[in-house]
């Protein structure tokens, strides 16, 4: 997946879940349909993202693999933005952060920061999306990964253009600076208080 290799990683995650389905790993089971979410989401089929990931949220919320859980969240969160369902992406997201600040998974943690992003950019808001991008891809996991450089990395490029490149220096500059776990915090808060989602 984070080489660019969507067609090998989607055999291979089909494999490994025809294999797993035999032995009932559910916890590797939700890992095969996160990682087949994520080259839908890539290849933007993006209603078959969503049902995907669904079924890795359920599977984890079943077994209580909070963890995953939160991962498979917030890509679900990037599917129903893309389908144009503004609620569900800001409650998604708003539960990937829940997971990531109760849990300190690095993992959730960046894939939550780096949607925000993309729905800060939506939302008008190309300045903070900069920041936040800028602060995901400071760990290798995004900043040197192929699929989140065509997932994210290019349409925050994209709306980094549309700016002065002065204010998207000092932004990056500002987004390199902030400590991860603070900003979990901080946008969850916000989530919650800018959107009046529940607690």
């Amino acid at each position: 997946m984070n080489l660019g290799s969507y067609e090998e990683a989607h055999d291979l995650y089909q494999m490994a879940l025809e294999l797993l389905a035999e032995a009932g790993e559910q916890q590797m089971i939700g890992m095969s349909y996160l990682g087949l979410g994520e080259v839908a989401l890539v290849r933007q089929a993006y209603a078959e993202a969503r049902q995907l990931l669904e079924e890795s949220v359920a599977i984890y919320r079943q077994i209580g693999q909070r963890d995953e859980e939160g991962l498979a969240l917030a890509e679900l969160g990037c599917a129903v933005r893309a389908l144009g369902h503004l609620s569900q992406v800001r409650q998604y997201l708003c539960e990937a952060l829940l997971v990531a600040n109760e849990t300190g998974a690095l993992a959730t943690a960046l894939f939550s920061v780096a949607h925000t992003a993309l729905l800060l950019a939506d939302q008008g808001e190309p300045e903070r999306a900069v920041e936040l991008y800028a602060l995901a891809s400071r760990y290798p996991y995004v900043g040197h990964s192929r699929y989140w450089e065509d997932l994210a990395g290019r349409h925050i490029a994209a709306v980094a253009a549309t700016l002065p490149p002065e204010v998207v220096a000092a932004a990056e500059a500002r987004g390199r600076a902030r400590d991860l776990a603070a900003t979990v915090t901080e946008l969850l808060a916000e989530l919650r208080e800018t959107w009046r989602l529940p607690g």
